[in-house]
């Protein structure tokens, strides 16, 4: 058994020192779902009391975490019921999960597509359109406050800012796709 240090595939056991009693999991990111587990004891809402309890009776120091085994994806539900049925057999450790729950999510391989359906106004917590996001950008070249366009439309003034950074930036290359061609329009005439 090895003391967990980096993101690994495998089996892994935390067990409460004090009452030797042990939970059993598979993960095919090991260090993100210690990290969880210790989350959910130290907030008291994990599903298995006896977490909860080990950790508000003796902090994280009384709950151990272990990889038992690293594995490929496609072995983990195998080899977690291996280890479940083996460490039933030790008399010194009982392990509460109550079943055997051995299975592992699907993996989306491409959330490109995801990701895109989710983004303006197809996002139903969006709270701008795509006119609103025009009005700021002429408000900005105005000149005006972005803590005054802030306060109109209910959003950060850090929100203005990250505009065709990191958001809309969609709309934000179609706004001045279409200044560009209305300036060209106007030096042609």
């Amino acid at each position: 058994m090895e003391v967990l240090l980096m993101k690994k595939i495998g089996i892994y056991m935390i067990t409460d020192t004090k009452e030797n009693k042990a939970y059993l999991g598979q993960s095919d990111d090991i260090a993100r779902r210690a990290s969880c587990h210790f989350s959910k004891a130290k907030g008291q809402y994990h599903e298995y009391k006896e977490l909860n309890e080990a950790y508000r009776n003796g902090g994280k120091d009384r709950l151990k975490f272990e990889i038992l085994e690293e594995c490929s994806r496609n072995e983990l539900n195998d080899r977690e019921k291996f280890w479940f049925k083996y460490m039933k057999q030790v008399d010194s450790i009982e392990v509460i999960n109550k079943t055997e729950r051995t299975h592992t999510k699907s993996k989306v391989k491409d959330t490109s597509r995801m990701c895109k359906a989710q983004q303006s106004v197809n996002n139903p917590r969006c709270r701008l359109s795509k006119q609103d996001i025009f009005n700021i950008l002429d408000m900005v070249e105005q000149g005006i406050k972005r803590k005054d366009i802030a306060e109109q439309y209910n959003i950060s003034e850090n929100y203005i800012s990250r505009i065709g950074k990191d958001r809309r930036i969609e709309e934000y290359k179609e706004y001045y796709a279409n200044k560009e061609k209305d300036a060209t329009k106007v030096a042609s005439a």
